[in-house]
């Protein structure tokens, strides 16, 4: 990779991730999980547990839809050693999270519910089912997500509040092979050499442990991966009786003790830990809440240190899409000096960032340009229609502004720029990994955001300019918060017996779909607004019609429509086009707007997508209500408070009430 990235790309510099190693702010570094190669799991020996999801059939779903097997994927595997629950409650199943293809387990604190799955032929954890394992090394690779932060007031007294991540048993014994995470939060915090709103590990809690975790437990370090992604990697060596706990590739626990993860402790168990502890606090600690899980791994004896690294890259590359590759060292001058310090463990994500927003900010002048995809078909006689072939109806394009830049702040972002056009696709059908990333004011900081191309201006020794264009491409028109232009300001719904301002944005729920959608409050500033001044009171205060006043210097040209015939020898015959002989297309700008108006002008444009019709009042010395439709408009952030908008409206003739009402209501 780093050869790669020095070769073909534009700048030079970049350095490798290593430790230790020192580096400064806005240093370009290339980072990969481990240099060698990855192995596929069945072309290493020992593999006796592998339950996965490149499959649905690794399923068995039960008539609510709850997972209640899953099936273990290693050659030569026992049915016994299957992870299933047949019990006949539907809360003790977890759920298939189909959105980012997991197990996902869950629990009701309130009402000490909790679901899991084990490898036991009843609900009874003391029998063991991975037979001939029992006196071996025994090795466990997790890849899993936890979802929360844990909070530390649950229970009848503050506690870490731990989950269960794996558990295992042995005959006749209890868990003892046990790893758990907690919450490290500003309510409960137990370890204060772990960041705040982290988590870390905790390993064989018991009763005596759960209110003040010893001092082997604490050390452990915090767990966090981008996205909340964990590779979790517990290796026992049977003999020496040294375990060893690793996490993203950081080995967090290396100590010898015959209690954790003894000999016979290889069932499986996912959900309830099954420690003793306190009863007036059985579920509080110990269930698995908001884990989720895509692969466990599990090996009869101990792999090769560089095995353990090429299994680990294995499920790196399969979980993490694009997780290796080029970061930006986020702080002033540091050193790496434990792999901790890579960007992929929370500890790490504090000095290389792919977060741009973090280290660069947006100077004025950043703009966005919107142009519908609907194909306007025409009928003759000025009439026409706009067909919308798909639910990503508008192009919008942003060209974000970074004034004022070092040299060296120049040169990393042109190089995490060209960076990411070297993602991959996240799978078969996708197109390679968007950018994470905030728009400017007023547009949504969660749209999948490409970059298209950069513009790098020179100004003067050591100050640069550097503009990115990129495109916002899955925005949906089916949803009733809008495109791009959201946030509580212009997607709140309306509420009777409250006081509203001039340009307030809201919706209104109705009964009936044609009164149903956004309008604009052009009333008084706070004015109390009842059943008879609401959007459909006698005595409405608000409106669907485009009513902004555009600046006085506007253009609208006219050219009627005619049919002229011309022979060679002869004068030109005209005749009638039509009864619509003068459709109108102008464009208007507003500028100078203030952030309000300019919010409620781009919602209004943004609601209507590019091909709603709505109406508008035509100034002096026209003075005319038209139906109009806008198919394209350009927005440009000047300054604070201070905005400039071109907007591109086309008359319409013959609408019907289709044309006007679009129900983007799926839910509230």
């Amino acid at each position: 990779m780093s050869k790669f990235l020095d070769t073909q790309f534009s700048i030079t510099g970049i350095k490798n991730f290593d430790i230790p190693l020192s580096y400064s702010k806005y240093d370009l570094v290339d980072f990969e999980y481990y240099t060698g190669d990855a192995k596929d799991p069945r072309n290493l020996s020992g593999l006796f547990a592998w339950f996965n999801i490149d499959d649905l059939n690794n399923l068995e779903f039960d008539v609510s839809g709850k997972v209640y097997k899953w099936y273990n994927s290693a050659p030569g595997h026992e049915v016994a050693q299957d992870l299933h629950n047949t019990e006949n409650i539907i809360w003790k199943k977890p759920t298939y999270n189909k959105n980012n293809n997991s197990v996902t387990f869950s629990s009701n604190l309130a009402k000490y519910e909790y679901s899991d799955l084990y490898t036991t032929g009843s609900t009874n954890p003391g029998d063991t089912h991975f037979k001939g394992f029992s006196d071996v090394d025994r090795c466990w690779f997790l890849v899993y997500e936890f979802e929360d932060l844990r909070r530390g007031d649950y229970g009848q007294s503050v506690k870490p509040n731990i989950s269960s991540i794996i558990n295992t048993f042995y005959t006749g014994a209890l868990s003892y092979g046990f790893i758990g995470v907690s919450g490290n939060n500003e309510i409960y915090s137990w370890n204060s050499s772990v960041p705040k709103s982290s988590q870390q590990f905790v390993i064989n809690v018991n009763a005596a442990a759960e209110n003040s975790p010893n001092i082997l437990n604490s050390a452990f370090s915090s767990a966090k991966l981008i996205k909340n992604k964990n590779i979790l990697s517990v290796i026992k060596n049977n003999t020496s009786n040294n375990l060893r706990v690793r996490n993203n590739g950081f080995e967090v626990l290396n100590t010898t003790s015959a209690q954790y993860f003894p000999s016979g402790a290889t069932s499986l168990r996912l959900g309830l830990a099954g420690n003793t502890h306190s009863s007036n606090n059985d579920l509080y600690n110990y269930d698995a809440a908001n884990i989720s899980y895509y692969e466990i791994l599990g090996f009869s004896k101990v792999p090769t240190d560089n095995d353990v690294l090429a299994i680990e890259k294995y499920l790196f590359e399969k979980h993490f899409t694009n997780g290796d590759g080029l970061y930006i060292a986020a702080k002033d001058s540091f050193t790496a000096s434990s792999y901790n310090y890579s960007p992929i463990n929370i500890s790490g994500s504090e000095y290389f960032t792919r977060n741009i927003d973090s280290i660069f900010n947006k100077t004025y002048g950043c703009s966005a340009a919107f142009s519908t995809k609907a194909q306007r078909v025409d009928y003759g006689d000025g009439y026409a229609v706009n067909i919308i072939t798909n639910i990503n109806n508008l192009n919008s394009e942003f060209n974000l502004s970074y004034d004022g830049l070092t040299d060296k702040q120049a040169k990393s972002l042109i190089g995490f720029f060209q960076n990411t056009f070297e993602y991959t696709p996240k799978a078969i059908t996708d197109s390679y990994e968007n950018v994470n990333m905030e728009l400017f004011f007023p547009y949504k900081n969660n749209a999948k955001i490409y970059f298209s191309d950069l513009q790098y201006n020179s100004v003067e020794a050591n100050l640069n300019k550097v503009e990115i264009k990129c495109v916002s491409a899955y925005d949906s028109s089916l949803d009733y918060k809008g495109f791009l232009v959201t946030g509580e300001n212009v997607t709140s719904l309306f509420q009777n017996n409250k006081r509203y301002f001039y340009n307030d944005v809201v919706y209104f729920n109705s009964n009936a779909s044609s009164d149903r959608g956004y309008y604009w409050f052009t009333g008084v500033d706070n004015t109390f607004v009842t059943h008879t001044t609401n959007p459909t009171g006698a005595n409405s205060l608000f409106t669907r019609s485009f009513y902004f006043k555009p600046d006085l210097n506007f253009d609208i040209p006219i050219n009627p429509k005619f049919i002229k015939t011309e022979y060679d020898v002869s004068a030109p015959a005209f005749e009638n086009y039509g009864i619509n002989k003068t459709s109108l297309e102008f464009t208007f700008n507003y500028n100078n707007r203030s952030d309000k108006e300019a919010e409620a002008i781009l919602k209004f444009l943004d609601s209507n997508a590019g091909f709603k019709i709505f109406e508008m009042r035509l100034p002096e010395p026209y003075n005319k209500l038209i139906d109009v439709y806008c198919p394209e408009w350009n927005h440009t952030y000047k300054f604070k408070n201070n905005h400039d908008i071109s907007v591109k409206f086309i008359e319409f003739k013959g609408k019907t009430d289709s044309d006007i009402f679009f129900n983007t209501l799926l839910a509230l």
